[in-house]
């Protein structure tokens, strides 16, 4: 996805509310990992409570 496709995503996921979901690792090419806190930023700009699926899978 383009950053722009993520934000419309993110965008629609605060408005919402519910649960967004977007995979990424950083041993892939195609996402560095300044590519992964631009993302994680975006998130957190639109009160959007990031976690990891280890995180959310202890908290359970």
């Amino acid at each position: 996805m383009r950053m722009v496709e993520i934000e419309t995503y993110l965008d629609s996921v605060a408005e919402c509310g519910g649960l967004g979901i977007l995979a990424g690792h950083t041993d892939w090419e195609t996402v560095p990992p300044e590519r992964v806190g631009a993302v994680v930023d975006a998130a957190r700009e639109r009160g959007i409570e990031v976690t990891t699926v280890g995180e959310a899978v202890r908290d359970q």
